[in-house]
């Protein structure tokens, strides 16, 4: 059963507990997976490695262009850290890796959990892709714009990232699998 908190000090004492020394810090883009991993870093005194740094960028994609050698070197070499990234099981499950301790960080606000619909899907994984693909149509029409002139390049690759995150999510259940869900409450503008 995934325990849930909303405290590093009781991250930190469950972490202590059961002898974690490695631990991966898990969560949907923006949820607060860099924050929580400093954090932690601190009160437990173990370094943070974070996946992005191993990213070839601006390729289109996340996954498939981690530098999974270097990655891999940096995890060999340290019997105790903090490693933070989306798609995290999948990253490890590419290096034949895993971790002591798995945290998924969830953004809540209002005691409703923000990213849910980036990561839960009762019509499926691609019904859900579908309908953020016709949504971003839909403000190109309404704006009375091709889509090509309001989806920036920029905008395009987070739409392919944010798919890669849904597909993920919807394989690897990470907000199911993890030993604890870390509620990151943010409070409403």
């Amino acid at each position: 059963m995934t325990d849930t908190c909303a405290s590093i000090d009781e991250i930190e004492r469950m972490a202590k507990a059961a002898g974690w020394r490695r631990i991966g810090v898990d969560g949907a883009g923006g949820a607060g997976k860099s924050h929580l991993a400093d954090e932690l870093s601190q009160v437990l005194d173990i370094p943070v490695l974070d996946v992005d740094d191993y990213l070839h960028r601006n390729q289109g994609g996340y996954v498939d262009f981690v530098d999974y050698p270097a990655l891999s070197a940096a995890l060999s070499s340290m019997p105790a850290l903090i490693l933070s990234g989306a798609c995290l099981r999948q990253v490890l499950a590419n290096m034949g890796e895993d971790l002591d301790g798995h945290i998924y960080v969830m953004r809540m606000r209002d005691g409703l959990w923000v990213d849910e619909d980036e990561c839960v899907f009762p019509d499926g994984v691609e019904v859900a892709i579908e309908n953020l693909a016709n949504g971003a149509a839909m403000i190109s029409q309404y704006l009375d714009e091709p889509t090509e002139a309001v989806v920036s390049e920029r905008d395009d690759e987070s739409l392919r990232l944010s798919f890669e995150i849904m597909r993920y999510h919807s394989e690897f259940s990470p907000h199911e699998t993890a030993d604890v869900i870390y509620e990151r409450h943010e409070h409403a503008a």
